[in-house]
């Protein structure tokens, strides 16, 4: 990546100016990274900050070894870079904070099986993740998986349910909208009986879980 000079003459009193301390550059290389905005262009706003980002920052700014370069962007960045990028500064799912979610456990553990060296750069300089079921099926088919990540498949799919549930009603109601629409047509389109539609679709307007998988 692009490193960003110090502006004009004024050298690393500028960057001392703007971010007076290692972890307010940490927090601003960091948003960088992850948003594409140039560390420059950045205000950072430590009251404003996700707590996990502000972990995020404290450990990189404790990895700083020159106070007097911390100052600058892109010393911090070399710096970043020599960590093995931003998921060093995260622990692994089910580990102390600032850990990683269950698809960013995965993706660090099948980057390179799953998308090759391509995937792995992205998920190093901008925590881009993979997609959730090629990460899952690589998972499942990890016989070497330690209970970390293992827990980290459930989670996920955990996720990817509720998140099917929340859809699946939004479907349901939108069809639900035509006067040429019934129980007994969303039955057949989810392949169980008129009555499990109508149970389930209640079921959803209730926010009560049901299950996916067909139930007759």
């Amino acid at each position: 990546m692009e490193r960003q000079p110090c502006p004009g003459h004024r050298g690393r009193s500028a960057w001392r100016g703007r971010w007076p301390s290692p972890r307010t550059t940490a927090l601003a290389v960091i948003t960088s990274s992850i948003t594409g905005q140039p560390a420059h262009e950045l205000q950072v706003d430590d009251a404003a900050v996700d707590k996990r980002i502000a972990a995020m920052a404290e450990a990189l700014a404790t990895a700083l070894n020159d106070a007097l370069d911390a100052a600058e962007p892109y010393r911090v960045r070399e710096r970043l870079e020599g960590l093995g990028g931003l998921p060093a500064l995260l622990h692994p799912y089910t580990g102390p904070a600032p850990s990683m979610t269950p698809i960013e456990h995965l993706t660090h553990r099948y980057a390179v099986r799953v998308g090759g060296l391509a995937a792995v750069e992205a998920w190093r300089q901008r925590l881009a993740v993979l997609d959730p079921p090629a990460a899952v099926e690589a998972a499942l088919a990890d016989a070497d998986a330690d209970r970390a990540t293992r827990l980290a498949v459930v989670a996920l799919l955990g996720d990817l349910r509720r998140a099917l549930e929340a859809q699946e009603r939004a479907a349901m109601d939108r069809a639900m909208e035509l006067d040429d629409v019934s129980y007994t047509d969303l039955g057949r389109a989810l392949g169980v009986a008129r009555q499990v539609a109508h149970r389930r679709h209640q079921a959803r307007a209730a926010d009560r879980p049901v299950r996916l998988s067909p139930q007759r």
